[in-house]
């Protein structure tokens, strides 16, 4: 039986992902364990799966001083960088030892995007590593960087012609030589800290990606170690909701709002709410932050609730486009309104919108209600092509596929 130690950080839909992988590798015969910030235990043991705790508290991290500031950088790629390596703070270098513990005795790591020391603690024990996350990471000529996706001039370049190409693979330079001035330091005190030279930049054996290709298709230029799988999502059926929810949406069409943890949400949410009226609609609030509007008749406020139940009964789902809400509401087959704040958001605002499952992002941080509410009317003329899509995407088995493509090299 082989032994995989999936190693992540951040917040929980950074975990949720590699829940879905840990029980796919786990039906694959495979004992996989999840090393996590210790927050996310109970998670982990409701799927009963092993767990091995991580000190550095996210929740913590995002509501201090430097959270806000990575959650308040929007687009700007240079001051977002530098507010990331602060947001994961002294963490990044001691991570290397835990993680270390973490892993040993194990066959294989598995590592996301924010588990810098993953491949570097693969080498220290004589393992593969692979890199297993939801956005691209490695250069193409026939995208940009999501790093770069909120630039207008770089962020929707279609790598369709030479000036299109040009700009995409100059973006993954660019946001390359930022990852190695950002976070080259910490890496190479991490590895010295485990005993290894800190010169060394070890690759993955495999890069396995946790999208759609019917979203973000497979590059004609990434190499046969990369595999673009399909989300790795929860594939149980819906269970039905609340009575008293259940009975507010079957009064009128109801839209989802909800932004997360993401900064100065209060302001577009309360936007959103008036332009909903406006548009005729109902709002199920998520998130719990009220605001002065549960008193509404056409808002009901709910703290949390599972995607796969509550998406496939609204007519869309507005967000802030982070990877794990997008792929409920592709999967659910319903239109999306996405606000994205920073980071990656950006570039999945540009594929649904391509896609033709959702209207243009609305990227401006003070967009006018009616714009708000003209969206909101484009976005359920897509039901159809939310719905046909979904179809298509409820085929794939991203999880199980990612589990066999590490397991077994295919």
């Amino acid at each position: 039986m082989k032994r995989i130690c999936l190693l992540t950080v951040g917040t929980r839909g950074d975990l949720e992902p590699y829940l879905h992988l840990a029980e796919a590798l786990r039906e694959e015969g495979a004992f996989p364990r999840i090393a996590a910030p210790a927050m996310f235990e109970a998670a982990c043991k409701e799927r009963k799966l092993d767990f091995y705790p991580l000190p550095w508290d996210p929740r913590a991290a995002m509501n201090g001083e430097d959270g806000q500031e990575l959650l308040n950088s929007g687009g700007k790629v240079v001051s977002g960088f530098a507010a990331m390596r602060k947001f994961l703070g002294e963490q990044l270098e001691s991570s290397f030892a835990e993680m270390l513990a973490a892993a040993e005795g194990f066959d294989a790591v598995m590592y996301g995007v924010l588990a810098l020391a993953g491949p570097h603690v693969a080498e220290r024990l004589g393992i593969p590593s692979h890199l297993a996350c939801v956005q691209p990471t490695k250069d193409t000529r026939e995208f940009s960087s999501p790093s770069f996706s909120s630039l207008p001039w770089i962020g929707d370049a279609r790598g369709d012609s030479r000036a299109g190409a040009f700009a995409n693979r100059l973006s993954w330079k660019l946001s390359k030589a930022l990852v190695d001035r950002t976070f080259g330091a910490s890496i190479s005190k991490g590895r010295q800290s485990i005993g290894l030279d800190p010169g060394g930049r070890p690759l993955p054996k495999s890069w396995l990606y946790g999208y759609s290709p019917l979203v973000v298709p497979k590059p004609a230029d990434w190499s046969d170690a990369m595999h673009v799988t399909g989300f790795w999502r929860e594939t149980r059926p819906s269970e039905p909701l609340a009575g008293d929810l259940a009975a507010f949406i079957d009064r009128a069409p109801t839209i989802s709002v909800g932004f997360g943890s993401m900064a100065e949400r209060g302001k577009r949410i309360a936007a959103c709410v008036e332009a909903a009226k406006i548009a005729g609609l109902q709002v199920v609030l998520i998130g719990g932050w009220a605001g002065g509007h549960s008193h509404q008749d056409h808002v009901f406020v709910v703290d949390e609730i599972p995607h796969v139940d509550l998406f496939p009964r609204v007519q869309a789902v507005v967000h802030h486009g982070g990877s794990g809400t997008t792929c409920a509401a592709l999967h659910a087959g319903v239109p999306q309104v996405i606000f994205p704040f920073f980071g990656d958001q950006h570039f999945w605002g540009h594929r649904v919108a391509r896609l033709g499952v959702s209207p243009p992002a609305i990227a401006k941080k003070a967009p006018s209600v009616a714009a708000i509410a003209a969206a909101f009317t484009d976005a359920l003329s897509r039901k159809p092509a939310a719905k046909a899509l979904a179809e298509r995407l409820n085929l794939e088995t991203g999880a199980q596929t990612a589990a066999r493509s590490a397991l077994h090299g295919h």
